[in-house]
């Protein structure tokens, strides 16, 4: 699947879901993007099977992890997307069938989860991917079961949405990722 977004500045293109995504610009340039990293070189990895989020370095040695089953404070039923803001304090993390997006310190702690089961404004349907715009104010989430791209700012509240079923402009079939440059 292709998704292209900022006018075609970028296209990403996902080779096997929730595990790898090449990144091509319009220069012809290519670059693989596994998981997520942040300024502090530090790589967030959601860890599907195991429920939880993994951090490593950058060689990756093991620093932390977080997450556990269940449907309470930083808790999952499957994990999938992840982003961190550019400040690299925030990591967000969808979680596909809790229909929630989840959001913590780069460390794990527990800051706010938002979501509820639904098509209306601010609810989910198997929310895939998340993205963060570069002023850490915007959260933009990839909605599989509702086709659509929801807009929320950082701590939940809905902004706008767009997007429905189908194959002509502004129609998705199964939006999987996202990204706001």
């Amino acid at each position: 699947m292709i998704v292209s977004l900022a006018s075609s500045i970028f296209l990403f293109l996902l080779i096997q879901p929730g595990y790898s995504t090449i990144i091509s610009n319009n220069n012809g340039s290519t670059t693989t993007n596994n998981s997520n990293t942040d300024f502090s070189k530090e790589v967030f990895v959601v860890d599907y099977a195991n429920i939880r989020i993994q951090k490593f370095d950058t060689d990756g040695k093991f620093i932390t992890k977080w997450g556990s089953e269940g449907d309470g404070q930083g808790q999952f039923k499957i994990p999938h997307g992840i982003a961190v803001d550019s400040s690299g304090s925030s990591v967000y993390v969808t979680d596909m069938t809790g229909l929630s997006i989840n959001k913590f310190t780069r460390n794990g702690k527990f800051i706010t989860k938002w979501g509820s089961e639904g098509s209306g404004n601010g609810q989910l349907d198997r929310p895939h991917d998340i993205a963060v715009d570069s002023s850490g104010n915007n959260v933009y989430v990839a909605e599989q079961g509702n086709f659509q791209i929801q807009k929320f700012t950082s701590n939940g509240k809905f902004i706008t949405k767009w997007g429905s079923e189908g194959s002509a402009d502004n129609q998705f079939q199964d939006p999987h990722s996202v990204a706001v440059y």
